[in-house]
C-alpha cells in the first residue's frame, strides 16, 4: 500500500488539480482497491466516482479519500458527458477516454451508498456496504434513505 503523499500522487489523475481538497464539499471515501497493478486500483476508483457522478446529477464535486488520505476534488466535468455537436455520444464520455483504457457504458456492478456524519453537516459516499467513519473529523457516520 503506498504512503499518504504517495497516494495522494498516485491518484491525481482523478481530481481537478486547480481544486485543492475542501470540507465545504461531500466527501468520497473509499478503501484502496484489492487490484495487482496501480492502472487497475485507478481505474477502479475512477469507475466509482463515474457511477457516484450518474447516481447524483446535481451533485458537482466531492472531496476524494482513499484510504483516509484526501486526495483532491473530482468535479462532475470531469465524469459526465460533455455537449458536443451532433448525436451524443455512446456511455460516458471521460477526460481520460483518450488512452483507451475505459470500456464504454455504464457499470451495473457498482452500489453507491450514502452516509450522513453527526459532527459535520456533510453528505459522504461510500461504495463500502458498512457505515464509514468521517475522513475529516472522524466521527460516526449513519446510512441515508
Amino acid at each position: 500500500m503506498p504512503e499518504p503523499n504517495d497516494r495522494q500522487h498516485a491518484y491525481r489523475m482523478l481530481v481537478d488539480p486547480g481544486t485543492p481538497p475542501d470540507e465545504r464539499y461531500p466527501g468520497f471515501t473509499i478503501a484502496e482497491p484489492d487490484a495487482a497493478s496501480h492502472a487497475a486500483r485507478v481505474g477502479e476508483v475512477a469507475r466509482r466516482l463515474e457511477a457516484l457522478f450518474a447516481a447524483e446529477p446535481d451533485l458537482q464535486a466531492v472531496t476524494v479519500w482513499v484510504a483516509g488520505t484526501a486526495i483532491g476534488v473530482a468535479t462532475a466535468t470531469w465524469y459526465r458527458p460533455e455537449p458536443a455537436d451532433g448525436p451524443p455520444p455512446e456511455g460516458p464520455v471521460l477526460h481520460r477516454d483518450g488512452d483507451r483504457a475505459l470500456l464504454p457504458g455504464h457499470s451495473s456492478r457498482y452500489v453507491l451508498f450514502r452516509y450522513h456524519c453527526a459532527a459535520c453537516p456533510r453528505p459522504l459516499y461510500s461504495p463500502a456496504p458498512e457505515p464509514p467513519r468521517c475522513p475529516v473529523c472522524d466521527a460516526a457516520t449513519t446510512e441515508e434513505p
